[in-house]
């Protein structure tokens, strides 16, 4: 829902869910994650206009790392860190895909709540540090694709990566924008080659490694070897 009606413009309270071929309210149980889709078989039950397979991806995505969430974290306070920075992270990076954009209203709320789980673990300067030096790094990147014209990064890009430092740590950034890079990189080729894309959408690319980072976490190994294990 979200991911549709931010870069629309439409309110995120009212209307309720609607079908938006017909504008038919749906019903509580026409709306329930994945389930509904499949009875439905990804058609309006009024107008029987396709739903959009992306609900279905989204919600298996959302349900699949929610699951490894609970898996990792257990009932915990880094349970829910871990659950609102996937429902910022998959929210933001499939409207890029669509728009090309990173919507400010989804990026800032996350830094800042963020910043206020930070405050609960002992790790604090460690998460803040990563949401600063990931905004400082994404910067540099921003300027030096103005100097040398071409884009590098975008300027949505810059409060992504100081989400994604604020919830990971600063090590992690580092690993997530080789990763996110890498991957770019490789699928960007492919796609030009084929002559499929003209702008690859990066923040998909920095939120899956970002999520890598979230489940394993690559710092005590980076630790060791620039900082000699400091920041275990």
């Amino acid at each position: 829902m979200l991911i549709y009606r931010i870069p629309r413009g439409i309110s995120i309270i009212f209307p309720s869910s609607f079908c938006p071929k017909c504008n038919s309210k749906i019903k509580f149980y026409d709306n329930i994650p994945i389930l509904s889709y499949i009875i439905l078989r990804g058609k309006c039950r009024k107008c029987k206009e396709k739903i959009s397979f992306r609900y279905f991806i989204v919600e298996i995505i959302m349900a699949i790392l929610f699951l490894f969430s609970y898996i990792k974290f257990g009932i915990s306070l880094n349970l829910i860190k871990s659950i609102s920075f996937i429902f910022l992270g998959i929210t933001i990076s499939f409207i890029d895909i669509e728009n090309m954009l990173i919507p400010d209203v989804l990026s800032y709320p996350g830094i800042i709540i963020g910043f206020f789980l930070s405050l609960f673990s002992k790790k604090f300067f460690y998460y803040i540090f990563g949401g600063i030096f990931g905004a400082v790094l994404a910067l540099l990147f921003y300027i030096t694709g103005k100097i040398i014209k071409k884009e590098l990064m975008g300027e949505g890009d810059i409060f992504v990566l100081s989400m994604i430092g604020i919830y990971n740590g600063i090590m992690n950034v580092i690993i997530t924008i080789f990763i996110a890079s890498f991957l770019g990189s490789i699928i960007g080729i492919i796609l030009k080659i084929k002559r499929k894309i003209k702008y690859l959408p990066f923040a998909p690319f920095l939120y899956f490694s970002a999520f890598l980072t979230l489940f394993y976490d690559f710092s005590p190994f980076l630790s060791n070897i620039f900082f000699k294990g400091y920041l275990k």
